[in-house]
């Protein structure tokens, strides 16, 4: 606060401006993609109050009252946001901040498998903060030498047991969203029962393991000559 002195018809008049205290801003709060959100702000102090905004630190060009306009968010619109007060006594200012729930930009899609190939499956989110990701198969464990914890799951190669359903799941403020469930199908060959001889054209059996659903096969070649 500071004191102007004023002549006025030979009177002095004593004028008083007092330096701002924000006293409301918009609590932290976690929004929607495309959601339209306004933060407001407000002050005691005066005469003349002036306001500006910040974001992450930086001023926002020509918003300059009480109120901010954030229309249809997305992650990039995530962060601190500071409304800064000021007068010719001084000024102050108040943080606030704004979370994006998390939302899927890409999900992962179905896959036919063969036993000693490789395979990705992808899953991307935005939010803000940044999110995390976590896989999971459904009705299963994911084998331990796999990393779980980022946007792509690789199967290199692929091994008996990682056929099945997947799920991606993504975490951000607090919030977890689950992708489409993604199934890994196909055949591997499981064992060969031989029964062969030396010189002799015996019966050649394979039992095959069909996925998706859950079915045995066997087939019986009578001649080996291709072998």
């Amino acid at each position: 606060m500071y004191k102007a002195t004023i002549l006025y018809y030979n009177k002095i008049l004593y004028f008083f401006v007092v330096s701002p205290l924000v006293s409301f801003i918009t609590e932290d709060q976690a929004y929607n993609r495309n959601d339209d959100v306004t933060l407001n702000c407000s002050a005691l102090g005066g005469p003349d109050l002036f306001y500006r905004w910040q974001s992450n630190a930086s001023y926002l060009a020509g918003k300059n009252s009480s109120s901010l306009m954030l229309s249809n968010v997305d992650a990039s619109d995530g962060g601190d946001y500071t409304c800064v007060v000021f007068n010719s006594a001084g000024n102050t200012s108040a943080t606030t901040s704004v979370f994006i729930l998390p939302y899927f930009t890409v999900q992962p899609d179905d896959a036919g498998i063969t036993n000693g190939s490789s395979i990705s499956l992808t899953c991307q989110a935005e939010a803000f903060p940044f999110p995390s990701y976590e896989w999971i198969q459904v009705r299963g464990s994911i084998r331990s030498d796999l990393s779980v914890g980022s946007e792509v799951l690789v199967f290199n190669p692929l091994l008996f047991g990682d056929e099945g359903d997947y799920v991606c799941n993504v975490t951000s403020a607090e919030t977890v969203i689950s992708s489409n469930t993604v199934t890994l199908s196909g055949k591997f060959l499981l064992y060969i029962l031989m029964k062969w001889k030396l010189m002799q054209w015996k019966p050649l059996f394979f039992l095959w393991y069909s996925f998706n659903p859950f079915i045995k096969t066997t087939f019986l070649l009578s001649k080996c000559c291709c072998f």
